[in-house]
């Protein structure tokens, strides 16, 4: 996991880390993860809701980037007013993509940087890169 001051991020958390997050303040944890990988965190629902925390689900598809839009990038910076908070997904890609999609479509940043944002939160795949990338396209031209 990656942290800043009040944001995890990263790949799917045990439920120890989750009683940890509790313990150190975590408000809300983000769930990328699609309906297809809920064998992997089919515990984390409840889990989170048990210890006090909110529990969101946001699916992102990371082959077809199904859900990654500016609807999701608003709803993750609405959620994160709510920090300290945790998103994940698998391996921190998705978040690094909806992180990339937040500073293009809420904070204003040029594709350039809203990518490097992308890639300093976890983004790393090419193949997902270019959805990013194709997805400013379309917005900008």
């Amino acid at each position: 996991m990656s942290t800043s001051t009040d944001i995890l991020t990263g790949g799917q958390p045990t439920e120890e880390h989750l009683t940890l997050a509790k313990s150190n303040g975590v408000k809300v944890v983000v769930n990328l993860r699609t309906a297809a990988e809920e064998k992997d965190y089919a515990t984390e629902p409840k889990k989170v809701e048990e210890l006090g925390m909110k529990y969101v689900h946001i699916p992102i598809d990371s082959k077809t980037g199904e859900g990654l839009n500016e609807e999701n990038a608003k709803k993750l910076a609405t959620l994160l007013a709510e920090k300290p908070a945790i998103i994940h997904c698998g391996s921190g890609q998705r978040v690094g993509a909806l992180f990339a999609l937040k500073a293009f479509y809420v904070d204003g940043a040029t594709p350039d940087v809203a990518l490097q944002t992308g890639k300093d939160n976890g983004l790393s795949k090419p193949e997902l890169e270019k959805i990013v990338v194709d997805i400013m396209a379309k917005k900008k031209g």
